[in-house]
């Protein structure tokens, strides 16, 4: 998908103007004004991710529709799936991972982005290094022993930081 400078900047504006009302919405929210806040973080993580394999000439494109089992999906056929978190994250956590559900997926493209809804961090790792990791096999060993149903939520795992992609550019 190719992005205009323009439509790049027009983004940009948005994410600052939206970073600044979700802080107000956030600030509602703990005063018990309002039930929560919005969607509309998920879609700029998709927008990163495509643009950073958009930078590797990987002609990244958006899943057909948004309730669809990936995210993005490149010209090779990789499918990806991506979760996105804010500074104002709950807990810190965001949309669970079902990676045994990835037979849709093999990419987990996850994205921290900074107070201006820009990203902070990019990492990109395979589903079997994410199946590999601690939080995912305890996760499944549970799971089989009845003692859970759910996946875990989404979280900046510190075994992304060793799958950071440059960053640079992207802004």
């Amino acid at each position: 998908m190719k992005v205009s400078d323009e439509q790049h900047a027009r983004l940009l504006s948005a994410c600052t103007v939206l970073s600044k009302a979700r802080k107000v919405f956030y600030e509602l929210h703990t005063e018990g004004v309002i039930a929560g806040n919005d969607n509309h973080i998920g879609d700029i993580g998709e927008y990163w991710v495509v643009r950073y394999y958009d930078r590797l000439g990987k002609d990244a494109q958006l899943a057909p529709k948004k309730n669809s089992d990936y995210d993005v999906r490149l010209n090779d056929g990789t499918r990806v799936a991506v979760r996105t978190l804010t500074p104002l994250a709950k807990n810190g956590r965001g949309l669970p991972v079902k990676p045994l559900d990835a037979t849709k997926w093999t990419v987990l493209a996850a994205v921290k982005l900074d107070s201006n809804l820009g990203p902070e961090k990019l990492a990109v790792v395979t589903l079997s290094e994410l199946l590999s990791q601690d939080v995912f096999t305890r996760n499944q060993n549970r799971m089989r022993r009845g003692e859970i149903k759910s996946y875990p939520a989404f979280r900046w795992w510190s075994f992304l930081d060793q799958h950071c992609v440059e960053l640079d550019g992207l802004l």
